[in-house]
């Protein structure tokens, strides 16, 4: 199934913390069909539609997508909407933050003796000397 470009967040009631992430027409159509908290309205029914005629090819994601969204405000429900890409490129990010870090030259422990070589694998820094003035 193909995943929609961005992804719909879901707040399923304002007592409850649950939330789910919505991203793509399968996942939509089935919370439309199982645990929707209205089943009455034009924007229900057109989502639910929309929603299985995106899952066959009839139509495009994107119509499946805005029609859900349409339902969710029909049925006051608080959402927010994530782009894939800005999760993506946050992800790659914290991961290569986290490889950096664990490159990071560890401190030498108390009592190591001066002059003792580094592992090949360490990165080589220059001291960074304040200067006098």
């Amino acid at each position: 199934m193909e995943y929609w470009e961005k992804i719909v967040v879901l707040r399923m009631s304002d007592t409850a913390p649950k939330q789910l992430a919505i991203k793509n027409s399968r996942d939509a159509a089935r919370l439309l069909l199982k645990s929707w908290p209205t089943r009455e309205g034009m924007s229900y029914r057109r989502a639910v539609l929309n929603c299985s005629a995106a899952i066959h090819g009839r139509v495009p994601q994107d119509l499946a997508q805005w029609s859900f969204i349409v339902a969710a405000m029909e049925a006051a429900m608080s959402y927010e909407i994530i782009d894939r890409l800005d999760m993506e490129i946050a992800d790659v990010c914290q991961r290569l933050l986290a490889e950096d870090m664990m490159l990071q030259e560890p401190m030498a422990p108390i009592g190591e003796v001066a002059g003792s070589k580094r592992p090949f694998w360490w990165p080589k820094r220059q001291a960074s000397v304040p200067s006098a003035q």
